[in-house]
């Protein structure tokens, strides 16, 4: 799969953002798009479903940074989940790793949320 593929939905307070395919610095503007589009329905937390995420490149982990600065701007948190193996290593790699609240599937990261 190439390209990226994003859906958000919302759920009370919570917003999911579901990611599937290749994120590069071309498809943040799809990624933006979809954070916002959870955020004018009502989120305040955002969950990221990375799980059918195949490939991130190094400015798309500088976005989920910003992303994740807006939130805590906002009083609010990004939790992501569901990491493959490369993305994870890309975030491990690039020092990001205690930058980002993680879960292995979304149970888990509305369990960090507080079960909100």
């Amino acid at each position: 799969m190439t390209g990226l593929v994003s859906s958000s939905r919302v759920d009370g307070n919570i917003g999911l953002v579901t990611l599937a395919g290749e994120l590069r610095v071309e498809s943040i503007p799809r990624l933006d798009a979809a954070v916002e589009e959870a955020k004018q329905g009502g989120a305040l937390h955002l969950l990221l479903d990375l799980s059918g995420l195949v490939f991130m490149d190094s400015a798309s982990a500088g976005t989920l940074i910003r992303i994740r600065h807006e939130q805590m701007e906002q009083g609010a948190r990004l939790v992501l989940f569901g990491l493959q193996r490369m993305v994870a290593r890309l975030i491990d790699a690039a020092g990001l790793g205690d930058q980002f609240e993680v879960a292995a599937d979304e149970e888990g990261a509305r369990i960090l949320l507080g079960g909100l």
